[in-house]
């Protein structure tokens, strides 16, 4: 690896190490949930419905694909950090993720089904 590569690996750990330590399970799940969850991802799907309205075809599936992965990190993270949770909390923790990705998956799939459409039509 040259060093630029190196230096800039380096940057990007720093920049997203709260992110890097929730994905592992090393961060308590309040510490993460409320802004890196809720707050980004309904910001997210709030962009994305103004690029619908706007007809942003492009900037919306990018949005939806950014999405996406937004929601497979935040349940994962939310899953593996709830270990170290009550265990009621954790209960409680794992019920949100998989709520939280039922309701992301249909997000998508009905938003992405809104595209396609209007890009056919």
């Amino acid at each position: 690896m040259t060093s630029l590569t190196r230096s800039t690996a380096r940057l990007l750990t720093k920049a997203f190490a709260v992110e890097i330590e929730a994905w592992r399970g090393c961060r308590p799940v309040r510490t993460f949930l409320w802004g890196h969850g809720i707050v980004a991802g309904w910001t997210l799907i709030g962009l994305a419905v103004l690029a619908m309205a706007q007809q942003e075809f492009l900037l919306e599936q990018i949005l939806l694909a950014v999405f996406a992965a937004h929601s497979v990190w935040i349940v994962m993270a939310l899953w593996r950090s709830s270990i170290h949770s009550l265990p009621s909390y954790a209960a409680l923790a794992r019920a949100l993720g998989m709520v939280w990705a039922a309701n992301a998956a249909l997000i998508v799939l009905f938003l992405q089904l809104d595209l396609v459409i209007g890009w056919v039509a």
